[in-house]
């Protein structure tokens, strides 16, 4: 009878055992990367002052909104071909933190990058020589990323 005791008491050990070891390799798989989820996609500036994604792509954006600052209108694109147009832009300068312009106040155009249900990114320009990327100030390394928003979008902007 003690013998039975015993093979029942291994039996349920090892039950559970295996039991937490599923459930541990479940939430495993579910996020990916042996229990390490990856960051939500946000745009960046690098060292060498490129503008660049990080955990995903330029392709990853399904929507934008550009808000202008002095009127307060907004538009919603979607369309696939206008994002990558506008992305290839922006990302065509590079670009130098400038921390002398924190406490700036204003801006021109806000450009909200949105994937199928996040916000990603928010970059603003301020004018045609300084822009902000999520918080952080930086100057193109040459004038006109304003101009563009204005002469691209002038029948919803002007």
């Amino acid at each position: 009878m003690i013998f039975m005791g015993k093979i029942r008491y291994i039996l349920v050990l090892a039950i559970f055992v295996i039991g937490v070891v599923s459930f541990i390799q479940y939430i495993q798989y579910e996020s990916g990367k042996n229990g390490i989820e990856e960051g939500p996609m946000i745009l960046s500036v690098n060292a060498n002052g490129s503008l660049e994604t990080i955990n995903g792509s330029y392709l990853d954006i399904t929507k934008m909104s550009i808000r202008n600052g002095f009127n307060g209108d907004l538009i919603e694109i979607s369309n696939k071909d206008e994002i990558s147009s506008l992305t290839k832009h922006v990302s065509g300068f590079s670009y130098t933190e400038n921390s002398s312009l924190e406490g700036r106040k204003g801006w021109r155009y806000a450009v909200k990058f949105y994937d199928e249900s996040h916000l990603i990114s928010t970059f603003i320009v301020s004018n045609n020589y300084h822009v902000k990327v999520d918080g952080v100030y930086y100057t193109p390394d040459e004038p006109g990323i304003e101009s563009y928003f204005s002469d691209r979008y002038s029948e919803w902007f002007y």
